[in-house]
This record gives structure tokens, C-alpha cells and sequence, in this order.
């Protein structure tokens, strides 16, 4: 089993548009206000490093960072298949 994760400020940027779009909280139209209750761990869905961290926990779990810019399909299956 794979892991797939992304860089954090890259994750909180797409949660917070996101968030926005959605019609299950209220907006949160400033991101600096947004990244307050990202870090008060008051969004729904759980925390993010708690998330990230739980990861860990399943040794056979392969980790792969997802890096948008530097890499394309065949690359991240090699990526994969070195990590096996």
C-alpha cells in the first residue's frame, strides 16, 4: 500500500479554497484567519499532522511526498517501485 502525502503549505492552501466552496461550514474568506483555525485544530475532517504523523503507525506503508512540479506519472511509479 502506497501513502501519498503532500507538503503541508501546499495542503493547506487547497483546503483553504476548498473549505470556501463548500457549503458545510461557514466561509472563511481571509487566509490568515483560516490558518489561525488550522492551527487551533477547529476544521472539520481532523488534523493534519496527527494525519500525516499516523502514517507511521503501519510499517509495510510506503511513503511517497507528492511534488506537483517536479514530477510527472512515470516518475512517481519509479519513485513507488524503489520504495518497495
Amino acid at each position: 500500500m502506497v501513502y501519498i502525502y503532500r507538503n503541508p503549505k501546499d495542503a493547506l492552501v487547497s483546503y483553504f479554497h476548498f473549505y470556501n466552496t463548500r457549503s458545510f461550514a461557514p466561509k472563511v474568506p481571509k487566509f490568515e484567519d483560516f490558518f489561525q483555525i488550522f492551527k487551533d485544530d477547529k476544521l472539520p475532517f481532523g488534523n493534519y499532522f496527527d494525519h500525516i504523523n499516523g502514517r507511521k503507525i503501519i510499517p509495510s506503508l510506503k511513503s511517497l511526498h507528492y511534488l506537483p512540479h517536479s514530477c510527472g506519472p512515470v516518475n512517481s511509479l519509479c519513485r513507488i517501485l524503489q520504495a518497495a
